[in-house]
């Protein structure tokens, strides 16, 4: 099984009924898993999360993706966005 160096990012609270929870590969900044919990909303975060967990993808990587957003109901940057930019941040 392979070892690898971990940096655990904490994005909490960046809206008012999620917390997240991401490890990525320190110096790659690999995605190596991630957690959300709350409520509405969760569940399409997650799908993203996930699918990037499958196809290896970098926190860079991941905050570059283009969204589906209903203004009305959802931001400009989807918090999975802003704690992707976070962990890139923190991985500098």
């Amino acid at each position: 099984m392979p070892s690898f160096a971990t940096k655990r990012i904490i994005a909490s609270r960046l809206s008012s009924s999620h917390e997240r929870y991401g490890t990525l590969e320190r110096g790659s900044g690999r995605l190596l898993g991630a957690q959300i919990v709350g409520g509405p909303g969760a569940g399409k975060r997650i799908d993203v999360l996930a699918t990037a967990l499958w196809n290896h993808m970098r926190v860079d990587e991941l905050m570059q993706l283009d969204l589906a957003y209903a203004p009305p109901f959802a931001p400009v940057w989807d918090p999975v966005l802003i704690a992707a930019r976070k962990a890139w941040e923190t991985n500098q």
